[in-house]
């Protein structure tokens, strides 16, 4: 486990490094206000491809191994569900759009390929490694097109084509080197899909409201404060996601024994597994934040630029968020293995709703810093109510998860 959660963190973290790498250029290199759009485009993006993932990140390694199906027969009930999916939120956007004036801009469809990438298939296989070489080389090809585009042309429409052409491509990929054929939806199991939708809807709303907190947040900062405080809180946030870039390599290798040691009920291996992500990632994590702390301003101005100076005390104040984050990936991990999903959402939709109804109560003329606090204490609060509730829920015949 350990040589392949090192090979395939080791090229997640090149593939990210890359990725940062381009945000780094553009940030130095194009308008602020060029950057921001570009940015706001990708931050709505995500939004879409958390909802029409439909869980099966999380999940379908899961379901797979609790419904005796090979991934074969569960593809194309999925992946057709998911199509569905994006028809029905284009429909919601347009339709909104033409009733509320509020648009999602159109750019936003470029990025939406990755929501059905094969991450999961790969996880099954132990194939873990593999998926991040793929990223790493999509990562690669696309930094160098933009690194050439841009010396000579303004970022425009071209690179966000290019994202598309080079995520489809890795997606074709993906299905070649796995030896599996694009799902046919003629071959979708109806009683596969509703299976798979009443045993997981409640991880995937529980997923889609926690969007709210690096997403949708910063969606309400720029309609509140701007496009400009939009970005800059955006820069600030990706120091803090550069910090967790091994999460889901993390979660990848964990995800299958916790559910298996679960099925088990194998509590001491389960206790073993939080004890090892406590002291071999949490507390690592925990030093990268101090020494961001200490060396923000220096940092920030490195990587993108004296114009983005502000962007530093932004992410002084977002340091905890990387602590919370995963604290929360891992406690999801154990919702899913515990079918604890019902009251997880409840929880997940509260504090969704509590985070966005506590900023856009925030009065106008406030500075970002309340936005990020607020945040950030939402998050904690939410964390403790969370363990609280698996604590209450499975008291004697669980394994411990204060960690």
């Amino acid at each position: 486990m350990i040589r392949s959660l090192i090979k395939s963190s080791t090229f997640s973290s090149l593939a990210s490094i890359l990725s940062y790498g381009l945000t780094i250029i553009l940030a130095r290199n194009e308008s602020q206000s060029a950057f921001a759009e570009f940015t706001y485009s990708v931050a709505w993006a995500l939004i879409l491809i958390q909802i029409i993932d439909l869980a099966a990140t999380q999940c379908l390694t899961h379901f797979k191994l609790s419904s005796k199906k090979n991934i074969e027969a569960i593809l194309p009930s999925v992946y057709s569900a998911k199509i569905v999916a994006l028809l029905i939120l284009l429909l919601v956007i347009v339709v909104t759009g033409s009733v509320t004036g509020f648009n999602v801009p159109i750019s936003t469809l470029y990025f939406l390929i990755p929501a059905f990438y094969l991450g999961p298939v790969f996880e099954m296989r132990s194939l873990n490694v593999l998926f991040a070489k793929i990223l790493f080389v999509e990562k690669a090809i696309l930094l160098l097109f933009c690194y050439f585009y841009l010396r000579v042309y303004p970022l425009d429409v071209f690179v966000y084509v290019a994202y598309f052409v080079i995520s489809a491509a890795s997606l074709f990929v993906q299905f070649r080197l796995l030896n599996l054929d694009m799902p046919n939806p003629r071959e979708l199991e109806r009683s596969l899909l509703v299976r798979y939708v009443s045993q997981y809807w409640p991880i995937y709303l529980t997923l889609a409201s926690q969007v709210a907190y690096g997403h949708i947040s910063r969606v309400i900062i720029e309609a509140k404060l701007g496009m400009l405080a939009f970005a800059s809180v955006t820069l600030a946030l990706q120091i803090v996601n550069a910090l967790t870039i091994l999460q889901t390599q993390v979660d990848r290798h964990l995800r299958p024994k916790i559910v298996e040691s679960v099925e088990s009920s194998n509590i001491r291996a389960l206790n073993a597994l939080s004890f090892k992500y406590v002291v071999g990632y949490l507390l690592p994590l925990l030093a990268g934040c101090f020494l961001l702390y200490i060396f923000a301003g220096e940092i920030i101005s490195f990587l993108f630029g004296e114009k983005w100076a502000v962007a530093s005390d932004y992410l002084q104040y977002l340091l905890p968020l990387i602590i919370t984050v995963a604290i929360l990936r891992y406690l999801d991990i154990f919702v899913v293995a515990l079918s604890a999903g019902g009251g997880n959402l409840i929880i997940n939709l509260l504090a969704a709703f509590a985070l966005i109804g506590a900023l856009m109560s925030i009065s106008q003329g406030r500075p970002v810093q309340d936005y990020l606090v607020t945040i950030v204490v939402v998050q904690i609060v939410h964390i403790i109510v969370v363990i609280g509730y698996l604590l209450r829920k499975y008291p004697t015949e669980r394994p411990s998860i204060e960690s």
